[in-house]
């Protein structure tokens, strides 16, 4: 816990194979690093591990991780996030105040994204959610006014909370057939409503 925490001059960060766990507030405040790469051995990461690392710009996650920890990657400078196959919860303010994330890649195993988990993300324009998800919790897009479209793959609405401060400017695209569960689904209702285009 908090092992490198605050040493601002570490530029490169070497993350050995066969390392499990990562304390919390590890890398914390650690800015000058510019790459995250977590060895598959890594199966935990402690919450704010590597919160305001803000130089990186790119994140690589181990393959074998089920959650997503607590303002785990706050502040970085990541423009892709790719979460892999296998997390099942991304935790509270998990990517809040990356101001560069364009793209994410969210895995099919998503059941739970707490509050906050892209606060004030300002570049993300799209997100894709998987089929399996189940809830989300308030504040989950707050502050990311370039976002317009939101697909979701689920065919029962998830639970919900406030996820957005304008969902009027956001097109929620759904399954053809759960249109209508989602135009009479708390805070997904306030969205504008389409099907899915198959391909």
């Amino acid at each position: 816990h908090s092992a490198f925490k605050d040493l601002k001059h570490i530029k490169t960060v070497h993350i050995p194979d066969g390392l499990k766990s990562i304390g919390g507030d590890a890398f914390f405040g650690c800015d000058s690093i510019l790459i995250i790469n977590i060895p598959n051995s890594v199966t935990t990461i402690g919450d704010l591990a590597f919160y305001s690392c803000k130089g990186v710009t790119e994140l690589i996650l181990s393959q074998n991780l089920k959650e997503i920890p607590t303002a785990g990657f706050v502040a970085t400078k990541i423009s892709r996030l790719n979460i892999p196959e296998g997390v099942e919860v991304i935790k509270l303010d998990a990517f809040a105040l990356c101001p560069d994330i364009k793209e994410v890649k969210m895995p099919s195993t998503v059941k739970h994204l707490e509050r906050g988990v892209f606060y004030n993300c300002l570049s993300l324009e799209k997100i894709e959610l998987p089929a399996c998800l189940e809830r989300t919790d308030e504040y989950l897009f707050f502050g990311c006014e370039s976002l317009k479209d939101i697909y979701i793959h689920a065919t029962k609405p998830p639970q919900a909370l406030a996820l957005h401060r304008n969902p009027s400017q956001i097109t929620l695209h759904v399954p053809a057939e759960s249109i209508e569960a989602y135009s009479n689904a708390p805070y997904w209702q306030d969205m504008n409503i389409v099907a899915i285009e198959e391909k």
